[in-house]
């Protein structure tokens, strides 16, 4: 059995301060009126781009409705239904540039409206 070469990269702890800092958002997540009100501008597209982007086929006019009608527990079903890790959806969802120019003009809104779902469902809500 041979033995590990030595590395000058040593291991250390980060400060829960520091590590905090790190995993900061860069924009803050809308708060559940704020997703409504997003939400109301969604067009419901008969092709719906969005969904047909979304690489976990994610029902996202579904999503999007079950927001705009206040059910975020839904919502955040409807998207953990296709895709377990569907949190992280909301922070890197690539979707969001065919649906932007059609309805949403600020980037990031699909990651956006999308962020309050997950907690809502962990919160029992």
């Amino acid at each position: 059995m041979s033995s590990r070469p030595k590395t000058e990269i040593q291991p250390r702890q980060v400060a829960s301060s520091a590590l905090a800092a790190c995993l900061v958002d860069a924009v803050p997540p809308l708060t559940p009126t704020q997703a409504l009100l997003e939400a109301e501008r969604c067009l419901y597209c008969f092709d719906a781009p969005c969904a047909q982007a979304c690489p976990t086929q994610i029902d996202v006019p579904s999503f999007i409705r079950r927001i705009a009608d206040g059910n975020l527990r839904g919502a955040a079903q409807t998207i953990l239904d296709a895709n377990p890790l569907g949190g992280m959806c909301a922070r890197v969802c690539p979707t969001e540039d065919s649906a932007k120019a059609r309805v949403w003009p600020s980037q990031g809104a699909m990651r956006a409206v999308s962020r309050p779902c997950a907690p809502s469902l962990a919160r029992g809500h």
